[in-house]
C-alpha cells in the first residue's frame, strides 16, 4: 500500500497550490519547514489514496488544516489559507449549504395543527425560501461549470441541497396546490 501512496500522481495544477500555499504562509508569517512540506505531500498522497483518488487533488487540501498547525491558536488561520488556495469552490459550496440550512431552520416546520391561513403562509414564505434556494443552487452550478476538475466535492453539496430542498418543496407544494 505505501508504494501504492508514493506512486499516486500529483496534477499541475496542484503543485502550482502547493507553491501558491507556501507563498501565502510566508505571507501571513507562517513557517514552515522543508521537513514540514515533504510530509503534506505524503499526506496529500495518503488522503487522496484512502479517498479513492487515482491522483491528487487540490480537494485533498482539507486534510494539511490538521497537519500545518504548530499551536493551536494558528488552526483558523491556516484553515483559511488552505481553503483559499486548496479549492476555494469548495468554500462557496460550504457557505452556500450553511445558508441555506440556515433559511430552512429559519422557516421552520409547517403548522400542522394551525389553521388554512397560517399553513398558506407559511407556504408562501416557503415559496420564498426555495426561491432564493434556486437561485443560491444555480450560482453554485455555475461556478462548478467554471471549475469542473476542482467540483467533487462542491457536486456533492449541492447533491445535499437537493435532499434538503425536496421535503420543503413537497409540502409547499401541497399546501398550495394540494398536490
Amino acid at each position: 500500500m505505501q508504494t501504492q501512496v508514493q506512486k499516486l500522481p500529483f496534477t499541475s495544477q496542484v503543485v502550482d497550490s502547493l507553491v501558491d500555499l507556501q507563498r501565502e504562509f510566508k505571507k501571513e508569517n507562517f513557517v514552515a519547514s522543508t521537513r514540514k512540506y515533504v510530509q503534506m505531500v505524503m499526506i496529500l498522497r495518503a488522503y487522496a489514496f484512502l479517498q479513492g483518488e487515482t491522483e491528487v487533488s487540490e480537494d485533498s487540501f482539507e486534510i494539511l488544516n490538521h497537519v500545518i498547525w504548530n499551536h493551536p491558536r494558528e488552526k483558523t488561520a491556516i484553515a483559511k489559507i488552505v481553503a483559499k488556495v486548496g479549492n476555494p469552490l469548495n468554500i462557496q459550496a460550504q457557505e452556500t449549504l450553511i445558508s441555506i440550512t440556515e433559511s430552512i431552520a429559519q422557516l421552520g416546520t409547517c403548522p400542522t395543527f394551525g389553521t388554512q391561513d397560517e399553513q398558506s403562509s407559511w407556504a408562501t414564505q416557503g415559496t420564498s425560501v426555495l426561491s432564493d434556494l434556486r437561485h443560491m443552487t444555480d450560482r453554485l452550478q455555475g461556478m462548478i461549470a467554471q471549475y469542473p476538475h476542482k467540483a467533487k466535492k462542491a457536486q456533492q453539496i449541492v447533491l445535499e441541497i437537493e435532499s434538503k430542498k425536496k421535503p420543503l418543496l413537497a409540502k409547499v407544494s401541497e399546501i398550495l396546490y394540494g398536490a
